[in-house]
């Protein structure tokens, strides 16, 4: 998922990926998610919990 930048620091990112988990959750109720984030979106993602894995 990538937000464009004339869209970015408005919250977008944040509910396309709360919407996500909501639909994920709705079909099983704790999902393993696999994300292949640009370098720059990690920190966006560790904010909302995620972890990195090696």
């Amino acid at each position: 998922m990538a937000v464009l930048p004339k869209h970015r620091n408005k919250k977008t990112g944040e509910k396309l990926l709360f919407r996500g988990e909501e639909i994920l959750k709705k079909n099983k109720p704790e999902p393993l998610l696999w994300f292949n984030a640009r370098g720059v979106a990690v920190d966006f993602y560790r904010r909302y919990g995620y972890k990195t894995i090696s």
